[in-house]
Formats: structure tokens, C-alpha cells, sequence
């Protein structure tokens, strides 16, 4: 038996704008979301996606495995509350605040850790979208979905197999901003059998 098995695995923020708490009454700061929901569409932006892949065979001697990851791009709208004047700047977190790696792997399972530390490029010592999760993908194509992230922002993890539809797995609708802060508090313990 043979199948290949692709996850993805994103953060985005629902609004098209969200205010930023500061501390310099002469300005607005906001940044810009995704204005969006959930959707297992590929054309949609995200402010980190994390994209893995799996090929099993009994042949080849079980699971191989490869990820991919990527930060989307931050807007920063400052306006200025007396002159009125808008200003707006871009920057991108690097892809390398996102990762991954082989826990244990053996003939009949893969177990993959998925770490995610990515902060706001536009402001010094912004707090940081954090996850960890452990995605567990068996030979009879039982996912197992367990970790903890921040209350903010918006998560959806997806699945398929053989280039299927995408099949919901977990999805989470963002708390408030100040969810950033401190360590993640939400916990996550979800199971998908994929075929």
C-alpha cells in the first residue's frame, strides 16, 4: 500500500485592520490582517503558513517526509491624530521563526514537531504567534493533532491524502490581541482519520 498525505498548517487574523496598543498619543498604529475567515483555499494570505509533506510506502520502508514554511507580509498603517497624515510600511518576519522536525519515525507511524515563534517585524520586542504541535500520521491513515498556541490569531490546520479535497482538522477563532502576550494558553487534542 502506497499514499502520499500533505498538511498545511496556517495563522491569520480575520480583520482588515487591528488596532495596536501604544504608548505615543500622537499616533494610530494598526496593522494590517487578512480580512478573511476560514477557508482551505491556497490563494489566501496568512501571517505564517507551515506546509508538510508525507510519502508512504511499505516498500520503500515506511514514511519520507518534507515541509515547507513561509511568513506573510506585514503592513504597518501609522497615522499621524493632528496632521492626519497616513503613512504605510512593510516588512517580513523571517521564514526561519517557523520550523519543524522528525520526532520518531518507524514503519507504521511518522510523529512531526512543529514549532512556530514569529513576531511582528514592524515593532521591537512584539509579541510573538507561538505554537507547538505534534501531528502524528499513521500508516492507516489516522492523524493525531496535540499542542498549544496563543489565543490570537485565527488557526486552521487541513489535511488530505492523494491530492484529495482538504479535510478540516482543527480550526480556532482568535481571542484578542492581548493573547499574544505571555505563554501560549490554548491546548489542542484532535484526531482525524483521513481514509
Amino acid at each position: 500500500m502506497a499514499f502520499s498525505a500533505a498538511i498545511k498548517i496556517r495563522s491569520f487574523i480575520a480583520e482588515d485592520w487591528v488596532d495596536f496598543p501604544n504608548s505615543v498619543e500622537q499616533y494610530k498604529v494598526e496593522f494590517k490582517g487578512d480580512n478573511r475567515s476560514f477557508t482551505t483555499a491556497d490563494n489566501v494570505t496568512a501571517r505564517t503558513r507551515q506546509y508538510l509533506t508525507f510519502k508512504y510506502s511499505t516498500g520503500s520502508g515506511g514514511f519520507e517526509f518534507s515541509g515547507d514554511t513561509r511568513t506573510g507580509t506585514t503592513f504597518e498603517r501609522l497615522t499621524n491624530l493632528f496632521t492626519k497624515k497616513v503613512s504605510i510600511t512593510s516588512d517580513k518576519a523571517d521564514d526561519n521563526t517557523i520550523r519543524h522536525e522528525v520526532v520518531s519515525k518507524d514503519a507504521t507511524k511518522i510523529k512531526i514537531k512543529c514549532i512556530c515563534h514569529s513576531a511582528n517585524p514592524k515593532m521591537t520586542g512584539a509579541p510573538a504567534i507561538d505554537y507547538v504541535f505534534y501531528i502524528t500520521l499513521h500508516n492507516t491513515g489516522k492523524l493525531e493533532l496535540e499542542g498549544i498556541h496563543d489565543g490570537f490569531p485565527c488557526y486552521e490546520v487541513y489535511a488530505r491524502y492523494n491530492n484529495n479535497d482538504w479535510q478540516t482538522v482543527y480550526t480556532f477563532k482568535e481571542q484578542t490581541i492581548l493573547s499574544l502576550f505571555g505563554e501560549p494558553e490554548i491546548s489542542v487534542k484532535k484526531t482525524k482519520q483521513l481514509f
